[in-house]
């Protein structure tokens, strides 16, 4: 299973700016269109990986997401990237450790 919070991460001050300049969250847009009634329009993720994990960052409470295909795919290619890199965290701690 995975882990979660309705707070932001506690971060690295490299890793917190970061996340500043990519201005997460909600844009208050609807490029697409509204998928429900209860859309709130687009909003900015960012993907990263910390401490062997791989973090999805929201920048906002979410309670649902929709992607186009395109979109999916897109994000499928990051996860996989930053789970190697996470991957390698892991293996370097446990070499250093």
């Amino acid at each position: 299973m995975a882990h979660h919070s309705d707070r932001p991460m506690i971060q690295s001050a490299e890793m917190e700016k970061l996340m500043q300049e990519l201005e997460l969250g909600a844009t208050r847009r609807f490029p697409e269109g509204k998928l429900d009634p209860t859309d709130k329009g687009e909003i900015k993720i960012g993907i990263t990986h910390q401490d062997g994990k791989v973090v999805l960052a929201f920048g906002t409470p979410v309670m649902w997401t929709g992607f186009t295909p395109d979109q999916a795919e897109e994000i499928a290619a990051m996860l996989r990237e930053h789970a190697i890199r996470a991957r390698e965290q892991i293996v370097a701690m446990k070499v250093s450790g």
